[in-house]
């Protein structure tokens, strides 16, 4: 089992983390912390986690969470 402070390893983890990043930072004045961390996920930790993702120009977090939604769906239905 996965301990919480362990980075995630599946898709859907993954969406659930930016889904509590966004959730944490909705304040306005924390725009440029979302865009800090949208460019985390985009070159660091997806190129890690999940080779052959490609995030295009995303700059706000939201956009990462988008992605990632459409993402699961895309590779649950290949899985099945």
């Amino acid at each position: 089992m996965r301990e919480s402070s362990d980075p995630p390893h599946r898709p859907e983890e993954l969406r659930r983390m930016v889904e509590n990043l966004l959730e944490w930072l909705e304040a306005p004045e924390q725009q440029n912390l979302r865009r800090a961390f949208a460019t985390w996920l985009r070159e660091v930790l997806l190129p890690a986690r999940l080779p052959g993702v490609r995030l295009e120009a995303v700059l706000e977090l939201s956009e990462v969470q988008n992605m990632l939604a459409e993402r699961v769906l895309e590779w649950t239905q290949e899985w099945k």
